[in-house]
């Protein structure tokens, strides 16, 4: 099983692939951040004293989750590292590359965006726009 976190509304699918593909011949597969937390954890078996950390941190949990799978035997495969969207620099980033970020393709991303104005805001209701973009166009 691997669990990716919410907070990353543009991450590719192939770091999700090569977890799942690690879990293979490893017991722990993990996507590292930036910041120093992870974005992706799988496991072929519930190992949960991969989670009991003395004291959690953020910015050293990557860290502390690699020593305690260490402390546990488990063989690990980190994937590629990555940014996840926890601040407004991030989620500008996340506005430019997702043009295609839609009401209807990806509404939480599009709802979040919106909030930050980072992306103009619909004035219409997702149902009325899908009524009237056809008619427009034919014109």
């Amino acid at each position: 099983m691997v669990l990716i976190g919410s907070d990353n509304p543009t991450l590719p699918f192939e770091p999700i692939r090569q977890a799942c593909a690690a879990l293979g011949d490893h017991d722990l597969s993990i996507g590292p951040t930036v910041d120093g937390g992870y974005y992706l954890i799988g496991m072929r078996a519930a190992h949960l004293g991969v989670f009991l950390h003395d004291r959690l941190e953020h910015a050293a949990v990557y860290a502390q989750t690699l020593a305690r799978a260490q402390h546990l035997g488990l063989r690990t495969h980190a994937v590629r590292e990555c940014t996840t969207s926890t601040n407004r620099q991030t989620w500008s980033a996340c506005a430019a590359i997702s043009s295609a970020c839609t009401r209807r393709s990806r509404p939480n991303t599009r709802a979040a965006l919106e909030r930050l104005s980072l992306v103009r805001a619909s004035r219409q209701p997702l149902a009325v726009r899908a009524v009237i973009r056809p008619a427009v166009r034919g014109r």
